[in-house]
């Protein structure tokens, strides 16, 4: 967690409230399981641990990596925003090149600037 000031977007303020148990996470972050490692401006590491409950036969489900990647893109966007503003994207692409076998994930997003 990262020392947040006043200054800071009220996005990164909103997710280091939620990583601290502050505010409660979303409800699509808690079916997941999602929790937050480490957040700062622009970038976040969420941890999630997979199993039986997301699996498709011997791995995770491909949808499930999906929305894992979705919440790391979007709420590392969302630390760089003021409040009341919002950003969106018109693609997004999860690739794998092997299975991912049931155990813990990370999912980070950098901004590439």
């Amino acid at each position: 967690m990262s020392a947040v000031t006043s200054e800071a977007p009220a996005g990164l303020r909103l997710m280091e409230a939620i990583s601290a148990g502050v505010l409660p996470p979303p409800p699509a972050a808690l079916l997941l399981g999602l929790e937050i490692d480490e957040v700062t401006q622009g970038r976040i590491t969420f941890r999630f641990t997979s199993g039986d409950r997301y699996s498709n036969g011997a791995t995770t489900h491909g949808g499930v990596l999906a929305a894992v990647a979705d919440f790391a893109l979007s709420t590392a966007v969302m630390t760089e925003l003021e409040a009341g503003r919002s950003r969106s994207r018109d693609r997004a692409s999860v690739g794998r090149a092997r299975p991912q076998a049931h155990h813990g994930l990370a999912a980070r997003r950098r901004d590439p600037r």
